[in-house]
């Protein structure tokens, strides 16, 4: 999986899932300017952004997300670096067998960029883990082929790569059906070897 911070905002962004965390009783203007109609969804399926609520919407577009994921952040003072896992997480899972890319768009103001990028990467790829190890036949699942973190300023790009570098030390991103040890990610080697 590619992890990446997005260039495009909220309003051009084109991968196949779209996941938009919101804030409890938090305006979606943003949302409702590109996709007319959705404050009207959100308000009849009693969407008020309490944590652990979620909303999926598959649109019917000929370009753009052909999933939209909005998932309830709870109160705007208490989200913190778990709340970045548990959306990150949920997003993973809600993207189900897409195999496009997904794009996570949270309110990371307030969180430092770098560890912000590193949970929610390395939350999302622990969601999507299956250990294949032991298993007489494989079983993965499709996945999404990248994650862009949308609206995360570019100090986040250090906190990609070194929550990339935490899961292959554990052997956690290493190809399904190969033990961790077969092959060598610099980031294994430790702090004196590279």
């Amino acid at each position: 999986m590619l992890l990446s911070l997005a260039n495009d905002g909220l309003s051009t962004w084109s991968g196949e899932v779209l996941a938009v965390g919101v804030f409890k009783d938090q305006p979606t203007t943003e949302l409702d300017s590109r996709w007319p109609g959705l404050a009207n969804t959100l308000s009849r399926e009693q969407f008020s952004g309490k944590p652990g609520q979620q909303l999926v919407v598959n649109l019917l577009e000929a370009s753009g997300p052909q999933r939209l994921v909005v998932m309830g952040l709870g109160e705007a003072a208490a989200f913190n670096l778990d709340g970045v896992r548990r959306a990150a997480a949920a997003a993973a899972r809600a993207a189900g067998a897409s195999t496009g890319r997904l794009g996570l768009q949270l309110n990371w103001e307030g969180l430092e960029p770098t560890a912000a990028a590193r949970a929610a990467a390395e939350a999302v790829r622990l969601s999507l883990y299956t250990d294949q190890r032991f298993r007489k036949s494989s079983d993965a699942k499709p996945q999404p082929a990248g994650l862009e973190l949308i609206g995360l300023p570019p100090p986040g790009r250090r906190g990609l790569r070194a929550g990339e570098c935490r899961l292959r030390r554990r052997g956690i991103s290493a190809p399904v059906g190969r033990c961790s040890t077969e092959r060598r990610h610099p980031c294994s080697f430790g702090p004196d070897r590279r």
